[in-house]
């Protein structure tokens, strides 16, 4: 547990015991008992602290994040009252066993409804004290969250930026351009046009949090088309998108760094299928895999290049609790499968 959220519970307590204290000292205690007595070891001290430490706890560590931080408004009022009649229970098993309550105390059923309505309620007002607190540390740790989210957002973008635009990328890209310029002026400028779309997206589609999935998957084409002029085998990489996918978001570069990763470390690049990529979108679910041949080559975590460990902290980040990611490597092929649940 936190240093914070330690300060918070102990000062919650140390609030809650000195205003019993205060009130058994309006009160001169029972039969003049000093009120630090009463609270330290009489029933009535245990049945003013321990039920309502039950309801506390209760709703902090149980009703909260099961039920009310998923929004399952319904079952945190069923399980509060349960919570609350427990903690009922226990005040009445601290009375009993204390022999503080007989039938001299509680002349009639009414009397005991009462009572029981009176603690429940005690017992209520810890447990809405306790989700509130709950709520207000959940919703600070969001707020950390944010704040990393985007500190990673920027991270990811400049290492991004690094990986894609390198030199060899881009001069070698250039430079096929350039060949193509005299053999086939039409095809070499709509190659630099497809160079310039793949600029503009990484400076400037990339700044907000989502973007169509159908973006994504425009620069993918341009991408692997451009690395296409480089090979005389075009069926090098086999690739297909299928499923409707309008309307469908995603966050940007969540897949190019699987695809730039598998260009940079493939092997065979002569052979066919040596890249294999898969986008199927079928709702709720977006399910990509990214394969490469290999000859023993370095996993792209490892020697340079943009790492999938930056890529898994992004992914936890921006898609916490909706997305599976496997990576496997055999002796012949690097394989990725993301799932992404809409």
């Amino acid at each position: 547990m936190r240093p914070i959220v330690i300060i918070i519970h102990v000062g919650y307590w140390s609030m809650y015991l000195l205003l019993i204290a205060l009130i058994f000292i309006g009160l001169q205690g029972p039969q003049g008992t000093s009120a630090w007595k009463v609270l330290g070891g009489s029933p009535v001290g245990l049945m003013a602290i321990l039920p309502n430490f039950v309801s506390f706890y209760g709703h902090y560590l149980g009703i909260f994040p099961k039920f009310l931080a998923n929004k399952r408004l319904m079952a945190t009022l069923l399980s509060s009252i349960l919570v609350c009649a427990i903690s009922a229970v226990v005040a009445f098993v601290i009375l009993s066993l204390s022999q503080v309550l007989n039938h001299t105390i509680f002349d009639h059923p009414k009397e005991v409804l009462m009572f029981t309505t009176w603690l429940m309620a005690v017992a209520a007002v810890h447990g809405i004290l306790a989700l509130i607190i709950s709520g207000a540390i959940a919703w600070y740790d969001n707020l950390k969250d944010r704040e990393t989210l985007i500190e990673k957002n920027f991270e990811m973008e400049m290492a991004l930026i690094k990986a894609q635009l390198n030199p060899h990328f881009l001069f070698n890209t250039l430079n096929n351009i350039d060949i193509l310029i005299e053999k086939n002026p039409a095809k070499a400028s709509a190659y630099l046009n497809q160079l310039s779309e793949i600029m503009r997206f990484m400076l400037y589609e990339t700044k907000t949090e989502k973007i169509p999935l159908s973006k994504e998957i425009r620069y993918l084409n341009q991408y692997i088309e451009l690395q296409k002029i480089r090979n005389a085998r075009p069926d090098f990489v086999q690739y297909e998108v299928s499923g409707a996918l309008d309307g469908v978001f995603i966050a940007p570069m969540t897949l190019i760094p699987f695809v730039e990763n598998a260009f940079k470390y493939a092997e065979g690049m002569r052979e066919s299928g040596a890249i294999r990529i898969s986008i199927q979108y079928d709702a709720p679910a977006l399910v990509f895999t990214c394969q490469n041949r290999h000859n023993n080559t370095p996993n792209p975590t490892e020697n340079g290049g943009l790492g999938n460990a930056l890529v898994q902290k992004r992914l936890t980040l921006l898609y916490p609790g909706t997305h599976e990611l496997h990576l496997k490597k055999n002796e012949e092929w690097f394989n990725v499968t993301l799932r992404l649940h809409q």
